[in-house]
């Protein structure tokens, strides 16, 4: 079994340390490990071009318009799909992950069908580190978790994250033994449930959280109600002994993970496609009228 590391972070940073040292725990757990630093790796973003979303819901498989000599991606595609489980950094840009990260997973549409056929034959795991320079880590680990779960095949397979705040110099968690070990932790968490491959109750992890399905601890109010924005689940909260207590209505196979999800998902898609080819003729000939209004300005 294969674990694949992936930092998002500095060359030699506190991304990469810790992702090292969780990669240790995993090995000496008996996986097989690999390291992947996004910033060696030349991706190009999505264009937008829709290529891999039609060949999808036309029953194809995912393919990109963008070249495989253009970039790297490629051999990120590659090792992807020949992990069996994922250690994944990143430090927080602007409150959230950094912009490498989200190049990547944006273009993850275009082998997601092959990515899924893999994980329906056998199951991935992911684990998630998240680095902050201050307290300012909002969004971090919603999106890097996000980011993990697509590597899973759009499955909530996570096991473990870790949060880490006010480390802004590039190696300062090597100072910390206690999180040194935790990371070790989390790396043989991913080993244990990757070995043991157990998909019912994959989760290790031991931060606060909200949902039990992402174990996200983000809520949104989304028409009218409070909702996981990353399951689509409705949370009702209450207060008991000044504590709050969150229940869920939807159950986890009403998700946006589940199979009927999934179905509205491509259902929407679909929809609009339809709208697009049912209404070509007067989308080009309103759009003329603002095509050639302003010029963009040129590097």
């Amino acid at each position: 079994m294969k674990i694949l590391g992936i930092s998002a972070g500095r060359r030699s940073g506190n991304c990469e340390l810790l992702t090292k040292q969780a990669l240790k725990g995993a090995e000496a757990a008996g996986c097989e490990v690999q390291f992947l630093r996004l910033q060696d790796f030349k991706i190009l973003p999505c264009t937008g071009c829709t290529a891999c979303i039609t060949r999808k819901y036309s029953g194809l498989q995912s393919a990109c318009t963008i070249p495989d000599d253009a970039d790297d991606y490629a051999k990120y595609v590659d090792l992807v799909l020949e992990a069996d489980g994922f250690i994944i950094a990143a430090p927080c840009y602007n409150l959230t992950v950094a912009g490498r990260m989200l190049d990547a997973n944006n273009r993850k549409h275009c082998f997601l069908t092959q990515l899924k056929e893999r994980c329906a034959a056998q199951p991935k795991f992911a684990a998630t580190i998240g680095v902050g320079g201050s307290d300012w880590t909002n969004f971090l680990m919603p999106v890097l978790n996000f980011v993990a779960n697509e590597h899973c095949g759009s499955k909530l397979n996570l096991v473990d994250q870790i949060l880490v705040e006010n480390n802004s110099e590039p190696g300062l968690v090597i100072l910390d033994d206690q999180l040194l070990d935790r990371a070790y932790k989390l790396g043989e968490n991913v080993a244990g449930v990757v070995l043991a491959q157990d998909a019912a109750h994959p989760y290790r992890g031991d931060s606060e959280e909200v949902c039990p399905l992402c174990h996200g601890s983000h809520l949104q109010l989304y028409h009218g109600k409070l909702i996981c924005p990353t399951c689509n689940t409705v949370a009702h909260v209450t207060e008991e002994d000044g504590k709050i207590v969150i229940t869920w209505e939807t159950p986890a196979e009403l998700s946006r993970w589940s199979e009927y999800g999934d179905k509205l998902h491509m259902g929407a898609i679909r929809s609009g496609a339809q709208r697009f080819h049912q209404n070509k003729d007067a989308i080009q000939e309103k759009a003329a009228q603002l095509r050639g209004y302003l010029e963009p300005v040129k590097p």
